[in-house]
This record gives structure tokens, sequence and C-alpha cells, in this order.
């Protein structure tokens, strides 16, 4: 099943410039996600460009926990405001990835 959950882009290029004057500063990010309730060995996770995503390997991605009408991560992400993180929910069964 192709197009389990949204994907997305976080963070804005900044110019070299830009760059260079920003102090060094780490946003938290807190995720969720709306879908139905979990199934038999179901699982969740966001995986994407950043290392903290699992940098697009479902298996190190960022979990998510079923909270009664959401999927969210446990902790907030932490991420640089000055990178670019493109990312997408994947649903993780028993020997299969849906992206």
């Amino acid at each position: 099943m192709h197009g389990v959950g949204p994907c997305g882009v976080l963070g804005a290029p900044m110019s070299p410039v830009e760059s260079a004057k920003a102090p060094a500063k780490i946003v938290k990010v807190k995720l969720h996600i709306k879908l139905q309730g979990p199934g038999p060995a179901e699982r969740f996770v966001v995986t994407g460009s950043h290392e903290a995503l699992g940098s697009w390997n479902p298996g190190s991605g960022l979990p998510l926990e079923w909270q009664g009408s959401a999927w969210v991560n446990k902790s907030p992400l932490p991420i640089s405001p000055s990178d670019r993180v493109e990312f997408k929910f994947v649903r993780l069964r028993p020997g299969q990835v849906d992206w």
C-alpha cells in the first residue's frame, strides 16, 4: 500500500550569510497523525532525511505511539531550525513496510 501517511519538509534553507550569523539552536518538534487505531503487530514510524529520523531507514525511524485518537512521538525531535528535513510517515507490520 503506497501513500500510508503524509510526507513533508520542515525548516527553510538559509542563505550562507544568514547561516553564518545564526546562533546554534535546537527546535523540539512534536509530530502526530490521525489514522485508524493500531492493528495487530502494527506500528508507525517517521523516517526521513535527518539522522534522528533514521536517514530514510524505516527500521531506524522515530517510533510513534498510539494515544487513543492519534499516533504521536513520545519525546520531541531535536532539530536545528536551519536544517531542511524531509519526512514520511511509514507503517511497519511483520515482514512488511508500507510507504
